[in-house]
């Protein structure tokens, strides 16, 4: 149905080139475009288990959106990592990553206590 596509326009008024890119929603999982349709709240019956009518609702959704992409990249490029705060980074992280990384402390504080 939709691929990966690259659409190249010219501004006039800028005279810049925006690069237009279209996800390939038929090859993302079902959960994947569940949660799509749930975030951005795609009205469409959550009954349906056929994968393609939700792909086309969530392509059709996702190509009214008002993109500007321009402010999108330009964006992108100006944000500033912030390596000093923990809090922020582990944000970043998943949560399956953070699990892993609390049982890994609790074992070392519970291999502290019982060697002493």
């Amino acid at each position: 149905m939709n691929n990966l596509n690259s659409n190249t326009q010219s501004d006039d008024s800028a005279n810049s080139k925006v690069c237009e890119i279209i996800p390939d929603f038929d090859s993302l999982p079902l959960g994947t475009l569940r949660r799509y349709q749930s975030y951005f709240k795609v009205d469409l019956d959550k009954n349906i288990k056929e994968k393609n009518k939700l792909s086309e609702a969530v392509f059709k959704h996702f190509n009214e959106l008002d993109i500007n992409y321009e402010k999108v990249i330009d964006n992108f490029f100006n944000i500033e990592k912030d390596t000093s705060n923990e809090l922020i980074n582990n944000t970043r992280k998943s949560i399956r990553h953070q699990e892993k990384v609390e049982k890994h402390n609790i074992n070392k504080i519970l291999e502290n206590t019982t060697n002493k």
